[in-house]
């Protein structure tokens, strides 16, 4: 734990705490193994991200600009999810990044179509968010980037140089992190 997680009843502190207490790390680690077994595992995990990042962007996309009946074309949004992604879409955006991984990987532009369960209701909870966020001006939005965001590419930055081992990938693969 690093120092700023240590200072008592702090963001940092809170939000460590609940991903201590909140995640089985056997079973991450686990699943994170079998995402490595081999390349249709890899697939349909990276996929699922895709899902996933795809449409938390869009969401935050859309909490950026407000339409007003007048004008059609809408005007930026000042709430707190808008002022985050607007300062840090840029250098954090994935999804696109999670499609050149799978195009690699599959015949000329045949993604696949269909989510599991799982991820379809996360990414329904993730539109949920979204809708109450451009709603009533909420944060919602930001747990689920910041979750994503920073933990996916933190933990990734460690994950990529043994996926790419294990699977065989070129040089720079996988790109999403």
């Amino acid at each position: 734990t690093i120092k700023p997680n240590k200072i008592p009843n702090s963001l940092s502190q809170r939000l460590d705490t609940t991903l201590k207490d909140s995640h089985n790390m056997k079973v991450f680690g686990m699943g994170t193994l079998a995402s490595m077994a081999s390349r249709d595992r890899y697939m349909r995990f990276t996929h699922s991200m895709y899902g996933v990042y795809s449409t938390m962007e869009d969401e935050l996309d859309r909490c950026c600009v407000v339409l007003n009946d007048d004008d059609e074309n809408g005007t930026e949004s000042t709430n707190v999810v808008a002022h985050f992604w607007n300062k840090h879409s840029e250098i954090l955006r994935r999804s696109n990044k999670l499609k050149g991984d799978m195009l690699h990987l599959l015949p000329k532009d045949t993604l696949p179509s269909k989510y599991s369960v799982a991820t379809d209701e996360y990414r329904n909870a993730i539109r949920a968010a979204g809708t109450k966020d451009r709603d009533d001006g909420g944060g919602r939005l930001l747990g689920h980037a910041y979750t994503r965001y920073l933990a996916d590419l933190m933990g990734g930055q460690v994950l990529g140089t043994p996926t790419r081992l294990a699977l065989g990938l070129e040089v720079g693969a996988p790109r999403q992190y």
